[in-house]
């Protein structure tokens, strides 16, 4: 059996290192759910604008579309929804890259917690305020999936579906 003892510049160096990471990673969840709402909120309003084009003002009078009368103008719902889809497909990826971080960030936790049982001349309290900092760590790590994920993916499933249909159609 092999005795390992800590090296304990080189153990707090990578716990400070991973909770630098934490930090990050909680940043970026927040701003993922912003992004989220925000993806949502988009196909939300794809979804309701009708196929005749929705109605805006511009006091310049410019703008694409027919003009109608007021200074109203219209746009054709393909120029409103351009950034729809690219918008679905990001958010599916961030949210499949940031559950993959979650996953291999907890890993690298859970190797340090069992890490902590292997080295020797460890006192309990040293070996609890090691084990306290892994606890909080590891909830950093914890991916929250927004809400707003559901209806983002199922729409990106419905497009992905129609696409890959339409590709086997058209004879690839």
């Amino acid at each position: 059996m092999s005795i390992f003892r800590l090296d304990r510049d080189t153990f707090d160096r990578q716990l400070a290192a991973m909770e630098a990471n934490g930090q990050a990673f909680e940043q970026a969840q927040r701003a993922f759910a912003v992004a989220a709402h925000s993806a949502a909120a988009q196909l939300t309003k794809s979804h309701s604008s009708g196929a005749s084009g929705t109605p805006s003002s511009s006091p310049s009078g410019s703008g694409s579309g027919a003009s109608g009368p007021g200074g109203v103008q219209w746009s054709g719902i393909g120029e409103l929804d351009q950034f729809g889809s690219p918008l679905q497909a990001a958010a599916v990826m961030v949210d499949a890259r940031m559950a993959s971080a979650s996953r291999l960030e907890k890993k690298g936790v859970a190797d340090m917690r069992a890490s902590l049982a292997s080295f020797a001349a460890l006192n309990e309290s040293e070996k609890q305020a090691y084990l306290a900092r892994l606890t909080a760590l590891d909830e950093r790590f914890t991916y929250k999936r927004p809400e707003e994920m559901a209806s983002i993916v199922q729409a990106y499933d419905q497009a992905r579906a129609v696409f890959d249909a339409f590709s086997k159609w058209g004879g690839k």
